[in-house]
């Protein structure tokens, strides 16, 4: 058994900005005039990757299960600025998966084990002109290993 799937996302947002510029000293009323000098920069939308790629291979004989599964995710753009190096993002992204499960001689129940995060990733957020990443998120590797029964249907 394969599965794939495959995304390329293409979006565009346009963010306002607002710049306010004080003009002369009026020497009489010592007050400044006031200009609102409106602007927009056109980017990707917040919180989304150009790509996503799921993968997964299995293998079924008899009552045994096996399967093997990869995620990919492109940057993710995070926030965006009037200056590029300011530009927000969380870099790509590989996790890597596997589970297993067999039937038990007892009639319905079934040991399974899933093996999560085997490539230890974590999602690291960063600013496009920093070399150092802003925050991270490590979630580690996780073993879930337990026993299930199904009711005839």
């Amino acid at each position: 058994m394969i599965n794939l799937n495959y995304t390329h996302i293409y979006s565009k947002a346009d963010y306002p900005r607002t710049v306010i510029e004080l003009g002369k000293l009026d020497p009489v009323t010592f007050m400044r005039e006031q200009l609102n000098i409106d602007s927009y920069l056109t980017d990707r939308l917040v919180d989304q990757p150009n790509d996503i790629f799921n993968f997964q291979i299995g293998y079924d004989y008899k009552d045994f299960s096996v399967r093997i599964s990869t995620l990919y995710q492109s940057r993710v753009f995070k926030g965006t600025n009037f200056y590029p190096e300011l530009t927000q993002f969380t870099e790509a992204y590989n996790r890597w998966d596997m589970s297993f499960k067999q039937s038990l001689p007892l009639k319905g129940f079934k040991v399974f084990c899933n093996l999560n995060n085997l490539t230890n990733a974590s999602d690291r957020n960063r600013i496009s002109g920093a070399p150092w990443n802003t925050k991270i998120q490590q979630y580690g590797r996780s073993i879930d290993l337990g026993v299930r029964f199904e009711f005839e249907k």
